[in-house]
């Protein structure tokens, strides 16, 4: 009898542990501590077992979980949130994200802030792509620049951005000749 006591006292507080570290209320928590915090992928691993759970997705955790890619402390972090961003139309509240983010130090972090810009249509940050393309040290870096300043529809910079897309294809073109 003792033994089926044990037994049983021990499956209970087993199971109550589980169900107190994995209950909807407790992991939704977490992912919002998480995101906030620049864990994301510490986040990212809640909300899958958030989804496990329910088998819905809960687009408000989605979008803080974005909005938090955008300031993680991970570099991988920061470019999926670039392009989930682009890819979703991000909201204006990531605009003023992706205008910091184009000064990262990692260069894939900015070409891929730069495509998300163009695809969101942040206006605003017309400057901020112009000293891209402008100033960046990485030509991929500034051709993403022109791209996006051409999806946005400035007259004042497509001009611009035409010229220096030209002037890119004809120095790689006479770069060619020039090591053949």
């Amino acid at each position: 009898m003792r033994i089926f006591l044990l037994v049983l006292v021990s499956m209970l507080v087993v199971s109550f542990g589980y169900s107190q570290g994995n209950d909807v209320g407790t992991i939704q928590t977490n992912i919002r501590a998480f995101s906030g915090g620049g864990k994301n992928i510490k986040a990212i691993d809640e909300y899958r077992k958030l989804f496990t759970q329910t088998k819905t997705h809960d687009t408000e955790l989605l979008h803080r979980i974005v909005m938090g890619s955008l300031r993680d402390e991970d570099g991988y972090m920061k470019m999926a949130g670039a392009i989930a961003v682009g890819q979703l139309g991000g909201s204006t509240e990531a605009f003023p994200f992706l205008r910091d983010n184009l000064k990262e130090k990692d260069m894939w972090i900015r070409i891929w802030t730069a495509v998300s810009i163009g695809e969101t249509g942040d206006k605003e940050a017309i400057p901020n792509l112009l000293y891209a393309l402008l100033n960046d040290r990485v030509n991929f870096v500034r051709i993403s620049s022109a791209i996006a300043l051409g999806k946005l529809g400035d007259a004042s910079v497509v001009s611009l951005t035409d010229l220096y897309i030209w002037a890119v294809i004809a120095r790689s073109v006479n770069d060619e000749a020039i090591s053949t």
